[in-house]
């Protein structure tokens, strides 16, 4: 019997604790027997997600693959940043995507992808 999101992101946190680790990468194998599942579908992905993030963790996909989690308190302790101080409104106003993309390093996107 499939297990409800809920009772996978408890499980997810539970392995997260047990680690002893502020954050942990897992596979989509782990999270598929965490959920007694055959396969994971990106909506129950999407529950567990949010069904974590209601018990204090965060979970995140992975580029290469599986998930990583970690506590989100750690994030109440982070410094407080402003738009307005970091991005002015006249910059904010004219700034493109692809320029965007070029100052995070990230790989331009064509448009025919979208």
């Amino acid at each position: 019997m499939y297990r409800t999101a809920r009772h996978t992101a408890l499980l997810v946190a539970l392995l997260l604790k047990r680690s002893d680790k502020r954050l942990i990468r897992f596979s989509d194998k782990t999270l598929k027997r965490l959920s007694e599942r055959d396969r994971l579908r990106s909506a129950f992905v999407v529950d567990v997600q949010l069904e974590a993030m209601n018990v204090g963790v965060v979970i995140v996909e992975l580029n290469r693959g599986g998930f990583g989690a970690q506590w989100a308190s750690p994030l109440e302790g982070a410094p407080s940043v402003t738009a307005k101080a970091l991005i002015p409104l006249a910059e904010r106003k004219k700034l493109k995507e692809d320029a965007i993309m070029e100052e995070l390093d990230l790989p331009a996107v064509d448009d025919d992808d979208e």
